[in-house]
């Protein structure tokens, strides 16, 4: 609609405007445009002084391409994407119809948009490490068949426009890239392809193990969540019409799609009309092997065997195919080993907002200390066990390092309403056997030597609406040993809100309270500034005379959160802690405050400023009030944390 019809450029390319001039108070001329369509059912057109705009001819066919002058050497090649797609889709389904086609960037909200005729893409649909500009624009051009020409109703049957428009965008990305969808791949070379298809089928998995799946035959306004509607409308078809070509050869699925765009062409198809044109092409009842995939949430999985293993160096692109084990060296410092040489392992399957760690996991690490020839030896593993719950993991763990030897197990599940949302409860228990037979690699302020079983519960709870967000957990823990028996109890609330309706605005705040009973090791006492050393164990880079650590600049989040008493060894049976943080757009940093108590001591408190960039954070609490012996309560003290970053080895 927007390449009109007596366009008659081939393989052009010119600015529609030119740039404006300062001072410009009026618009050089004035341009009436007239727009005709026929057998249309929708429409939308664009315009923009900034376009530059790329013709071609192609079968007949006018298409134009249009790009913002600022993007045009990063969209140079819409114009190919397009007529390469024009011409897949119409080999694979049928003729396009209309006489004219553009593609064009803008801002549209959603990534892309398309109508008849015409379609739209946001500026980031161009990357420099994937094809996404080329297979965004086949899936939109896509829609031109399933939702133009075929006229698909998307709100009683989404499907059958957007999962076979996504099915025909993965088939595509196939044929064109058959080595995946990355365009760097000498940099990468050893990594797992990254195909369209797979990632539909790794989010199709997500939702079945979460049991969170909605039939395929949902109408668009009958999911609970955009998740669900992702999955139902998108991904599970593809999956379906995956399994459909595999079923009946390619030829015979060949001439489905045919078939298929022949009996519905400028009409409005049903699902029963995809059924008929499945069995008039292959010559069977295809009715009973489509209604499982449309009206049922089984999982439907063909594959056999075990499940292949793949060992990759430092990265790889997860897959449903197969579970990757990623490895790579291990270097770095401790105080009685010295420097540490060893390698790291990990293997993840099907890894998702659900199931972090995918739904069966392993992995381990080995090192040797330099200094004294220590080894250390590690290894953990974890599976989905539907019988705790949808998401429910069990998982073992074993790890001799830096004077320690530590076993144990944990369990677990988290529910949430339906497609993943809030609010989200989760509960797990732990238990585990520790003995801290070397002080010398640690700070002993911070621990007490000795073995002995432990055990903990965790409950926790998030909640969101509109501009905050909430999460509470209450942790109760037990213990006992010729050494040491003690009982504790902590809980922590906190809340983030969006002050001003543009979202720059925040506030934070956090409270934190805990008692421990009887005779707590050193390591589960609380500490007034920080988290628990315990509870950091499984980062191997926050061992206690490690570089990070032992600068005595980093800071481990929790405890009763006092930033500015970090390092001091402030520990206690009974701790409370109130933590505040307001980000104003105004500066470039936030601004803190903190108090609490430890024990029966006076109220401790601290303030100063923060700054984050990425998973960095910086912390200055220029005031103390309580300052340590020779400094001044206002003194300049910086910590940085990366408690973010996850690293799992």
């Amino acid at each position: 609609m927007i390449a009109s019809r007596d366009t008659t450029l081939v393989d052009s390319i010119r600015a529609l405007a030119p740039r404006s001039m300062p001072g410009d108070s009026a618009l050089p001329s004035l341009k009436t445009v007239r727009f005709h369509a026929e057998r249309v059912h929708d429409f939308a057109w664009v315009a923009s002084p900034e376009y530059v705009r790329a013709d071609t001819t192609w079968n007949k066919i006018q298409i134009r391409a249009l790009a913002f002058r600022e993007d045009q050497d990063r969209w140079r090649d819409l114009r190919a994407f397009t007529v390469s797609a024009m011409r897949f889709m119409s080999r694979e389904v049928g003729p396009y119809v209309w006489p004219s086609f553009t593609s064009a960037e803008g801002f549209v909200g959603g990534g892309a948009m398309e109508y008849p005729t015409l379609i739209m893409l946001e500026p980031d649909a161009a990357s420099d490490w994937i094809e996404s500009l080329d297979v965004t624009t086949a899936h939109e051009l896509g829609h031109s068949w399933f939702y133009g020409m075929l006229g698909s109703d998307e709100r009683a049957y989404p499907w059958l426009d957007e999962g076979f428009t996504q099915y025909m965008e993965s088939r595509y990305g196939d044929w064109k890239y058959p080595h995946g969808l990355l365009k760097r791949r000498k940099v990468l070379p050893w990594t797992s392809p990254i195909r369209d298809y797979l990632m539909d089928e790794d989010r199709y998995l997500a939702r079945v193990y979460a049991r969170d799946e909605q039939p395929i035959a949902t109408p668009a306004d009958g999911y609970h969540s955009y998740a669900q509607y992702g999955v139902g409308a998108y991904s599970k078809p593809v999956v379906m019409l995956h399994s459909l070509a595999a079923t009946m050869g390619d030829s015979t699925f060949h001439a489905f799609l045919h078939e298929y765009y022949r009996a519905n062409l400028l009409r409005h198809p049903r699902p029963a009309d995809v059924v008929a044109s499945a069995g008039k092409a292959s010559g069977k009842d295809l009715s009973g092997w489509f209604q499982p995939w449309l009206q049922g949430t089984a999982r439907l999985d063909n594959r056999t065997g075990r499940l292949p293993v793949r060992l990759k160096p430092l990265v790889d692109f997860t897959s449903p195919e197969a579970i990757t084990f990623v490895y790579g060296p291990v270097l770095w410092q401790g105080r009685a080993e010295g420097a540490r040489l060893g390698l790291w392992t990990e293997g993840r399957y099907l890894p998702s907002t659900d199931f972090l760690d995918g739904v069966l996991a392993a992995g381990g690490s080995v090192t040797m200390g330099t200094r004294r020839g220590d080894l250390s030896l590690g290894g953990w593993a974890s599976r989905r066990v539907g019988a705790l719950g949808a998401r429910g993991q069990v998982a073992l763990a074993a790890a001799r390092d830096a004077g320690l030897f530590r076993a144990g197990v944990r369990a677990g599940n988290l529910a949430t309403a339906p497609g993943r949302r809030h609010p989200i409860r989760e509960w797990r228990l732990y238990l585990d056997y520790r003995d801290r037979y070397d002080l010398a690699p640690v700070d002993p302020r911070y621990w007490s030597p000795g073995r002995g079983l432990h055990g903990k519960a965790l409950l926790a709870l998030d909640t969101r609406g509109p501009r905050r967000a909430e999460h509470a957990a209450l942790d109760l823990r037990g213990g006992s040993s010729a050494s040491f028996r003690y009982e504790r109890v902590s809980a922590e609330a906190r809340q983030r809100l969006d002050l001003m309706p543009r979202g720059d605005t925040h506030l934070s705040w956090r409270l934190f309270a805990g008692s421990a009973l009887d005779r707590p090791p050193r390591e589960l006492l609380f500490d007034a500034a920080e988290g628990s050393r315990v509870d950091s164990l499984g980062r191997f880079y926050l061992n206690d005379r490690g570089p990070l650590l032992a600068s005595g600049h980093y800071w481990i989040q929790g405890g009763g959160g006092l930033r500015g008493y970090r390092g001091r060894a402030a520990l206690g049976k009974r701790v409370w802690g109130w933590n505040t943080d307001l980000e104003l757009p105004m500066l470039p940093v936030s601004l803190f405050g903190d108090v609490g108590g430890l024990e029966t001591t006076r109220a401790l408190a601290d303030a100063g400023i923060g700054y984050g960039i990425g998973p960095l954070r910086i912390t200055a609490p220029l005031w103390v009030g309580s300052p340590e012996p020779g400094k001044a309560p206002w003194h300049l003290r910086w910590l940085v944390s990366l408690e973010s970053v996850s690293l799992p080895f």
